[in-house]
């Protein structure tokens, strides 16, 4: 399977795997309000017949939540945003978000990213500061977004050392489900990673299950959700 926007499911790609799974460094500023899978789809994954008129399904709002939980285990899993957010990225320093020493590409830990929103960063004199469009580049063309210093400029300005004195605030997630234009498309594989984890919570509402002998074993996540995820 390829995935045409954020290239993450390219073998040779997929070397970005660990930073993408650092997406847990980043705060949620504006959380989603659409979900990649409906209420609907998930009953119809799970054999859920609607009553009532208008239609309802049993249990609506706690497959709600599971879709959530589900969707978001699967962020964890990949380091991939699954539905439009807004998210926040902080640190010390321009140079401490860097990747590795001397470099100046900060890798924005998630992917797709749709847009910047903000970089501010307090100076020296204790001001905040908010760099414009021009003063930095983002570049949205690899697995792992990147946000280096405008074409020309070698270094981030001098930050005062203090905890969170620079954030970095941006777009990113697939597009909502039914949106128009349709940029970055959830790929199948994911949407389909959500409706088994969300069937896995539904028939498995406790950490074990009872064994055939009386004690309680694990209970494990369906191994399919693996397979999605990471091929």
């Amino acid at each position: 399977m390829t995935d045409t926007v954020a290239g993450v499911f390219n073998t040779p790609l997929y070397l970005w795997q660990r930073e993408l799974r650092e997406r847990a460094s980043l705060r949620v500023v504006v959380p989603a309000t659409v979900e990649p899978v409906t209420v609907d789809e998930a009953a119809e994954h799970l054999r859920i017949d609607a009553y009532g008129s208008p239609a309802e399904y049993p249990e609506a709002s706690l497959l709600s939540a599971m879709i959530v939980a589900a969707r978001e285990y699967v962020e964890h899993l990949t380091g991939l945003t699954l539905c439009p957010q807004t998210l926040e990225l902080a640190g010390r320093s321009f140079s401490g978000l860097c990747r590795y020493d001397g470099d100046t590409g900060i890798a924005l830990r998630t992917a797709p990213v749709r847009g910047l929103v903000s970089v501010t960063y307090v100076d020296s004199t204790g001001a905040t500061q908010t760099l414009a469009d021009g003063d930095m580049l983002l570049d949205d063309s690899d697995a792992m977004p990147t946000l280096y210093p405008a074409y020309g400029t070698t270094l981030w300005p001098a930050v005062r050392d203090q905890a969170g004195a620079v954030r970095i605030r941006f777009t990113a997630g697939y597009d909502a489900v039914g949106g128009s234009p349709s940029v970055a498309v959830l790929p199948y594989a994911l949407r389909a990673a959500i409706l088994l984890m969300v069937g896995h919570l539904y028939e498995n509402r406790e950490e074990t299950v009872r064994g055939e002998g009386g004690g309680t074993l694990p209970n494990p996540n369906p191994i399919g959700i693996t397979a999605l995820t990471e091929r």
